[in-house]
This record gives structure tokens, sequence and C-alpha cells, in this order.
């Protein structure tokens, strides 16, 4: 069983960490100041991780807020410009996915799960009309 304020505790904490990363520009520093190269990868995949919690666990409004301070930090960054479309999606706000979608795969026009991800919206959207 999750404690009631672990969500939370896992979001102000997250947001400590997307702080810090603004002040260092992605260059995080360890013992003795020698920089650890995949600091951001790290950053990235406890981010990553921690959203698919939330939507696990039907905590939409967190991964919304997850994603937002994400893309504010990292706009450059395709996965959360795709989360926060997933989050829409799940919404079934479908028109604001495939918008995020369409960001996402702006970031990254290669990104196969992302291309999926459109036509899968815009069948969507098809089906509603």
């Amino acid at each position: 069983v999750v404690p009631a304020d672990y969500y939370e505790s896992i979001l102000k904490e997250l947001e400590h960490v997307m702080a810090m990363d603004e002040v260092h520009n992605g260059k995080w520093l360890w013992t003795n100041d020698k920089p650890l190269p995949d600091g951001g990868d790290k950053i990235f995949m406890r981010i990553q991780d921690d959203f698919k919690r939330y939507i696990d666990a039907g905590l939409l409004d967190k991964a919304f807020l997850l994603a937002t301070r994400a893309i504010e930090t990292w706009p450059e960054r395709a996965e959360y410009a795709n989360d926060m479309a997933i989050v829409y999606y799940i919404r079934e706000e479908y028109g604001t996915a495939l918008m995020w979608f369409k960001k996402a795969l702006s970031l990254n026009p290669k990104d196969e799960l992302i291309k999926h991800n459109i036509k899968q919206v815009k069948a969507l959207i098809r089906g509603k009309k």
C-alpha cells in the first residue's frame, strides 16, 4: 500500500531537482566537483518513471503538473510533449492530445511511437464525427 503523501513527496522532490538542473544548466557535479556526464539522463528516467506511476495510479492532475514542469524546464525534449499528449488522450481531449503529439514529433521527427500515437488520435477524432 502506497502512503497517501507518497506522490506529493515525489512531485516536490522532482520540483527541487528540476530547479537545481536549471541552476546547473544540466551539468551536474557530484563528488570532488567532477561532472557526471549522464546526470540529465538520470533525471529524465526518474521523471518518466514517476509520470508512468501517476498515470498507472490514475493521478492525471499530478501527471499533468509533472509534464508541465518538465516542458517548462526542458522544452526541447520530445518525451515531455508526448507525456502531455498522453494526459489529454486519457482525458479524451483528442484535439489537444493531437496538438501535443505533433509538438513531440516536431522535436523528434524520427520517433515511430509518436507517429503511431498521432495515427491513433486521428482515427479517434474521425470516429467521433
